[in-house]
């Protein structure tokens, strides 16, 4: 339809030209010679680059660097960065054609281009002129070019045009003239675009005299479909054009990318004139060769027994400073989701991957609208989940990037809950972490009480705290007997109902084979058992139903979610916490999907449930959200969480100058008392033990660091990562390598060797550390990654016995001191 359409615009156009130009118009479609007209300043329809040589035919559709001014005006508006380019030709051996071309591209009004081109002849031989004298003639066509190119409908139409003037003389007779050059181009479906060009409409031109007849210009019209190169390994095009010399022309051509930095290019072109010229005439070969930002191409044409037709072209690309369109496009629609104008949103987003199929930001915010408006429609139902924040406040170091924290999820809930459409937000349990919780509950329960949970399972560690120490502000539920009879008013389901009479149920239970504290039972269990977990189902949930989505919010691990799956099959998902695994995507368990956003509340996982006409589910999608360095802090939450929670990329002491690289030191004194139990500052026995205090030199002060039990040595301060290492021995009389987060009051335990830790240096910008570590009379060196406590030897014995070692300030080479047991 678009083709048609393309072609009726091109005749109605072309019925509007000048009366002087009636010459070109009558005489386009004429597929003879009987009324054709002789055109001037033929040289405007020579290829402009080695690389349109190679494809046959001047590209209307797959050039992507600067000759796209030449060949179709309307594709500068798809044009983001600066493109030079320079070309060299040579014809049947006598003519040099010489093209430049550049483009200019603007962040808001639409992209400009510029380009010469030239036909300059080599010295006739033996020239003589009408009265046989010997002679010397010289000849050269120029054509100066400004073109336009603006895109009408973001990723569907652009449009462009070009004026060239020109200037041709043959032995001293000089002709000036004008073209005028548009185009259009339809963006379509899998990158696939048509062109429809329209080239030299003008006046025409006069030679010297005022008096000489005026001649037209090589007048065409041109479609072309095409796919260009981008990120794939080939791209195709093909075309036709008509001219005023009566003559349609033909062409097919196509390139592959063979490695990285290679292309091959091959094409034909043929005519309607019956030229019998060679049986190869027409045919084109051409490669490319691309390093980095520069890019060289050849082009061959054969042109039978005129001879052939070579061109070379150098081409340079330079990035724009301004955002590509698509990037403007990806923020309009993202501000539209957030003010839940969906469907604007969705065709910014459609706009955006038209111009740019690989932003794969703009793929994934089109995919999720789609998920919203089928959800704002109730044909989709959203579960929201978290789990295992284990006492968790702040991000956290994974891999050499921050991630997680209750600030950072405050703030994606919130935009999540706003979203359109049924939803329910749900926490698996264990909210705190059995140590550390007693201190910091308060602060994690007040925490989620800002966000938006509709529900929050109670988990193993929840239970240890007790109905005295949970927030009443927030929805605990248990499904279980005799959670649900305790002094709490617990929720023991939580329902809601979608369109079609279909329903929503969540429980929420803690598996009984966790090992419950002896303590717990007695005290908060008052010495019952937890019933078993399909009973409390069935007892709540009632027998199987139609038009129902059953989801069970589980504290236990993967084992017995998928025992359970199998004992309750009407069940649709379990959200597990207390495991320890994240699931990428969910386990399949018969029908029941098993769901699990591992520990430390790093992720949020969407579960949306697609349903059918009748309501019934057809299908689902899940996704994880990695809460990193995209999502900003809640501010306010991060207020309320500074007295217990610091920033991990700096060293921040209550008190104390920032300035510790200067100013602050680390030192361990045997001197202090500490008590192996509890706190320094709380009453009860106390120990002489070896302790790490920070001397701040500003102010002369002293900050204690809390290590019961252990005897310390060899403090490191990790700068910028908020860790001090340092070497102690346990109770067990074996000596470790630590870790503590000053502020949070939190100690990591990293080797768990049973040996004896003898020195260590923070390396790889203090995101690992270099331990020297004896074990069964052999001392190696390990790398020590304190954000997942992982060890490797890096020695091996190799070197034999390590008595020292010493590490380069960048960390890129270690000098060994080793004993073999006969030399040092």
């Amino acid at each position: 339809m678009i083709f048609f359409l393309a072609f009726i615009f091109s005749f109605f156009a072309l019925g509007n030209l000048p009366v002087t130009a009636q010459i070109a118009a009558e005489n386009l479609f004429q597929l003879d010679d009987s009324k054709a007209g002789l055109p001037v300043f033929s040289f405007l329809k020579l290829p402009v680059s080695a690389r349109s040589m190679g494809l046959a035919a001047m590209a209307l559709t797959t050039d992507e660097e600067a000759t796209v001014v030449q060949g179709n005006p309307s594709a500068l508006a798809l044009v983001q960065d600066y493109f030079y380019s320079i070309s060299h030709a040579e014809i049947l051996g006598e003519f040099r054609h010489e093209n430049m071309a550049f483009t200019w591209p603007t962040e808001t009004w639409g992209s400009f281009g510029g380009s010469a081109n030239i036909l300059t002849a080599t010295a006739f031989p033996d020239a003589r002129d009408i009265d046989e004298n010997i002679s010397h003639p010289s000849a050269y066509d120029m054509a100066l070019g400004l073109a336009y190119g603006k895109a009408l409908i973001d990723g569907k139409l652009t449009t462009g045009g070009r004026l060239d003037l020109i200037r041709s003389s043959i032995d001293g007779t000089v002709a000036y003239g004008y073209g005028v050059n548009a185009g259009l181009l339809f963006l379509l479906m899998a990158d696939w675009r048509l062109a429809t060009v329209f080239n030299n409409l003008s006046s025409g031109a006069r030679y010297n005299s005022s008096t000489a007849p005026v001649e037209p210009l090589p007048l065409n019209i041109g479609i072309e479909l095409g796919k260009p190169l981008l990120d794939t390994r080939w791209s195709t095009q093909f075309g036709v054009n008509q001219s005023n010399e009566g003559i349609m022309h033909y062409y097919i051509g196509g390139e592959r990318r063979v490695i990285r930095n290679l292309v091959l290019r091959m094409g034909y072109e043929g005519s309607s004139q019956d030229r019998e010229i060679g049986p190869w005439a027409g045919l084109a070969l051409g490669l490319g060769i691309k390093v980095d930002r520069f890019t060289m191409d050849y082009g061959f044409k054969a042109m039978g027994p005129l001879g052939a037709y070579h061109a070379f072209t150098l081409n340079y690309s330079r990035k724009s400073k301004f955002r590509p369109r698509d990037e403007i496009l990806l923020e309009a629609a993202q501000e539209e989701y957030r003010k839940g104008n969906y469907k604007k949103s969705l065709r910014l987003a459609r706009n955006a991957i038209a111009l740019n199929p690989y932003n794969f930001k703009v793929q994934a915010l089109a995919q999720k609208l789609k998920l919203d408006m089928e959800r704002a429609a109730e044909m989709a139902f959203a579960l929201i989940y978290t789990g295992n924040t284990n006492g968790q406040l702040s991000a956290a170091w994974k891999n050499g990037k921050l991630i997680g924290g209750l600030a950072r999820r405050k703030t994606k809930l919130l935009e999540l809950k706003g979203a359109q459409g049924k939803s329910l937000f749900v926490d698996a349990g264990n909210l705190t972490l059995g140590k550390n919780a007693a201190a910091q509950e308060k602060y994690v329960y007040g925490a989620y009480s800002q966000m938006p949970y509709d529900v929050i399972n109670i988990g193993k560690e929840d239970l240890a705290q007790g109905p005295a120490h949970w927030d009443s502000k927030l929805p605990w539920m248990s499904t279980q007997n005799p959670l649900y009879d305790l002094d709490h008013d617990l929720i023991t389901k939580k329902s809601i109902s979608l369109k079609h009479g279909s329903e929503v149920m969540v429980l929420g239970a803690l598996d009984p084979i966790l090992g419950i504290n002896a303590k717990v039972k007695k005290d908060i269990l008052a010495g019952k058992n937890l019933e078993d977990l399909a009973s409390a189902i069935r007892r709540i949930a009632g027998p199987a139903k139609d038009k129902r989505i059953l989801i069970l919010l589980l504290n236990g691990s993967l084992r017995s979610a998928a025992s359970l799956a199998i004992a309750v099959p009407e069940l649709d998902a379990i959200i597990l916490s207390g495991e320890s695994q994240t699931l990428g995507s969910p386990i399949k368990a018969g029908k029941t999907l098993i769901c699990s956003p591992g520990m430390d509340g790093l992720v949020i996982g969407d579960l949306t449930f697609m349903l059918d006409e009748k309501g019934n589910v057809a299908s689902f999608r899940h996704f994880l959200i990695p809460l990193d360095a995209s999502i900003p802090p809640d501010p306010e939450l991060e207020k309320f969480l500074a007295p217990v929670t610091v920033d991990p990329n700096k060293f921040n002491l209550d008190g104390f100058e920032d300035d510790y690289r200067a100013q602050i030191f680390a030192y361990t004194n045997t001197n202090a008392f500490t008590s192996p139990l509890t706190h320094p500052q709380a009453s009860g026995d106390k120990t002489r033990n070896s302790q790490i205090f920070i001397r701040d030199l500003g102010s002369s002060r002293d900050f204690p660091i809390y290590t019961p039990g252990l005897s310390c040595s060899h403090p490191l301060l990790g700068y910028g990562k908020n860790k001090i290492a340092f070497i102690a021995s346990n109770s067990e009389k074996t000596q470790e390598v630590y870790a503590y987060q000053p502020g949070i009051e939190r100690i990591d335990t990293l080797t768990h060797l049973g040996g004896k830790a003898l020195d260590i240096h923070w390396m790889l910008k203090n995101n690992a550390l270099l331990g020297l570590y004896e074990k069964d009379g052999q001392a190696d060196l390990y790398r020590i990654d304190p954000w997942n406590n992982q060890m490797r030897n890096l020695s091996n014995a190799r070197f034999g016995q390590i008595h020292g070692y010493s590490l380069t300030k960048i960390g890129d080479r270690i000098a060994i001191n080793g004993w073999t047991g006969k030399q040092s």
